[in-house]
């Protein structure tokens, strides 16, 4: 099972979007995470980390949105709360939580093919998903290399699977209680 966090507190990277708000909770409760983490939120999660690299390698241009800017001050302003939560506790794992249907996804990664309504693309919307948080990793193993990093997609039914990039494979981790079949995670093989 690809969660094996330390007993230490851990800083959790989500987005902003009031619909995952429960069930992120739910989930972290579930997994034994109860007030031992640290809550980082931006819109589009992981995206600020890996959206740069995610558009040189999709796009012509430097990144997608010609108004990148915004994602500078989302990322500058993840890395300082990942920072403050260092200066807090002794941080080992940053577990980073991207969602279905995202909003900021749908305006900053225009050029991906992103779906523009919620079970459009699933299998598309996995694997954009996928390339950001890989390439969040990277950038976050680079910022902080003595960090686990961990990576989850969860689903509007709740359901969340972590992306193993050593795998090259996503795991179930978690099963949400929702019942909507255009959930990602729904009829998905593991």
């Amino acid at each position: 099972m690809p969660l094996n966090f330390s007993k230490n507190p851990i800083t959790v990277n989500f987005c902003i979007d009031y619909r995952y708000d429960s069930l992120g909770t739910d989930f972290l409760n579930a997994i034994g995470l109860d007030q031992n983490y640290y809550l980082a939120t931006t819109a589009g999660a992981s995206l600020p980390f890996g959206y740069k690299k995610y558009c040189s390698k999709k796009c012509c241009s430097d990144c997608c949105n010609p108004n990148n800017c915004d994602i500078k001050l989302l990322k500058k302003s993840l890395v300082k709360n990942i920072d403050i939560t260092e200066s807090l506790s002794d941080i080992k794992d940053i577990y980073l939580i991207n969602h279905q249907d995202c909003g900021a996804f749908k305006a900053y990664l225009e050029c991906s093919g992103y779906p523009d309504s919620l079970g459009d693309n699933n299998a598309k919307e996995i694997k954009i998903n996928e390339d950001v948080l890989k390439y969040s990793k990277e950038y976050l193993k680079c910022k902080y290399p003595n960090k686990n990093i961990y990576l989850g997609l969860i689903d509007i039914n709740g359901t969340v699977a972590d992306y193993i990039p050593e795998l090259n494979k996503w795991e179930l981790v978690y099963t949400g209680s929702g019942t909507n079949t255009i959930g990602l995670w729904w009829n998905y093989t593991f």
